[in-house]
């Protein structure tokens, strides 16, 4: 059993992502996606082309603080979704914008389904385009934040 606090968040999106909600531009070919735990230690290019990865949702490391004002436990979570465009000769196949925002539907559908704590939210950032001299990244920063109440 990992002791690393981001385990539990990272348990949850690989088991319930679904997959077919996350698709390419033709809407019927799912995408290659993993979870993993941020920073990324691995160059981002390198898991797009030679891995063959199409979304990777990062894991950051979770803050949480105890206040004596009825509220026992707040928690949040950073997770970010990265994705580049790709494609096929001259056709693009995969639209990294449209991903990510597939992606940020995702993330609240899981978080809705499967509430931690009494309140929950999910916030996003505005997409970050990411030069990496023959790859460009495209990125949007998510927080779930939660609070569970004392009895």
């Amino acid at each position: 059993m990992s002791t690393d606090p981001r385990a539990s968040i990272k348990t949850l999106l690989d088991a319930s992502i679904t997959d077919a909600n996350l698709t390419r531009d033709d809407a019927a070919t799912e995408l290659k996606w993993i979870c993993m735990y941020g920073p990324c230690d691995v160059p981002l290019d390198r898991l797009f082309n030679e891995k063959g990865l199409d979304l990777i949702f990062t894991i950051e490391d979770s803050t949480s603080a105890i206040t004596t004002l009825g509220v026992s436990h707040i928690g949040s979570f950073p997770v970010k979704a990265w994705a580049v465009d790709k494609y096929s000769g001259d056709a693009k196949i995969i639209t990294a914008a449209l991903v990510l925002w597939k992606a940020t539907k995702e993330l609240r559908s899981v978080f809705l389904a499967n509430p931690w704590g009494s309140l929950r939210s999910l916030k996003e950032d505005s997409v970050e385009v990411h030069d990496l001299g023959s790859t460009r990244v495209w990125s949007k920063n998510h927080e779930i934040e939660y609070k569970t109440y004392s009895a």
